[in-house]
């Protein structure tokens, strides 16, 4: 067991819990079997393509290119490839996963390995959002960092709680709303002594990491922003072609709740639609893209 700080993210895929309920029992005929099999692709099928987009976008976010090494002396280049090693785990219980990472120093370990694992855990989530907008899914979650006890891969503390806090009580429509300690750990690293290329790095991948973050106009509240230029540097493309068929999506749900009379949903997503619009605004004004 270690006790540590941790990075911790909590994901909830929103709106499949009344399409679970409709599966009573084990079907005992073709017509039950393909109710079910209809009932988990829509929702478990799409839920663990969420979680395998996570993987990938990790991965995406972790690789070393030639002008990162380029940039450090020799005697700093496997260092630095060692730490770049991300240190993120997650899994999953029904439509919700928790993501987790551990910050801990030591002798042996530079604290940008910390830096590098918390950009590429919000950059993964980040890419799980683009990816849950482009197939019309709303997704919500909680983002934070605090001490917690790990034991055998399962951690236990507060930032756990303040995630999943975050998520249930605070976000109200889709997105990622990031608690004050990562914020407070981000900033810690971006103020660190650059005495060495291992060390300006590590304060470089800080600022990477805020600029990860937004704040939302309405509530002041820090969120992630899974279109801000850093997604745009390492993901291209997709992200502007995510963050377009989000906001059709959007748009229609918004009208949807509207004409229901769910004025409550529909103001949530006019604010969703608000915030897509204003950063594919602002995305089409950077050169290049």
């Amino acid at each position: 067991m270690i006790f540590t700080d941790f990075f911790v993210g909590f994901v909830d895929v929103l709106g499949y819990r009344e399409r679970l309920r409709q599966i009573h029992e084990v079907p005992s005929n073709d017509a039950g079997r393909n109710q079910v099999i209809s009932i988990l692709r829509e929702t478990y099928g799409r839920v663990r393509a969420l979680r395998d987009a996570f993987d990938n976008y990790l991965r995406e976010a972790s690789i070393v290119s030639p002008e990162m090494l380029a940039a450090l002396p020799p005697d700093k280049q496997e260092q630095f490839c060692k730490a770049r090693a991300v240190e993120a785990r997650h899994r999953g219980f029904s439509d919700s996963f928790i993501i987790t990472v551990p910050l801990w120093e030591s002798r042996d370990r530079h604290v940008v390995s910390n830096a590098s694992s918390v950009f590429a855990a919000l950059h993964g989530i980040a890419g799980v959002y683009l990816t849950a907008l482009s197939l019309g899914v709303p997704l919500r979650g909680g983002i934070d960092v605090g001490p917690a006890l790990d034991d055998a891969g399962e951690v236990y503390g507060p930032p756990l709680i303040s995630a999943y806090e975050l998520e249930c009580k605070a976000a109200k429509y889709p997105r990622v709303l990031a608690g004050d300690g990562l914020v407070r750990y981000l900033q810690y690293l971006s103020h660190r002594p650059t005495d060495d290329a291992l060390a300006a790095l590590t304060v470089a991948t800080a600022n990477r990491s805020l600029g990860l973050l937004t704040h939302d106009p309405e509530d002041g509240r820090a969120m992630l922003n899974a279109f801000s230029p850093q997604m745009h540097e390492i993901s291209g493309r997709l992200v502007t072609e995510c963050s377009r068929k989000g906001l059709a999506w959007a748009t229609a749900e918004r009208g949807r709740f509207a004409d229901s009379g769910n004025i409550t949903l529909a103001d949530r997503y006019r604010r969703l639609c608000e915030h897509i619009a204003a950063e594919l605004t602002r995305s089409s004004d950077q050169p290049g893209r």
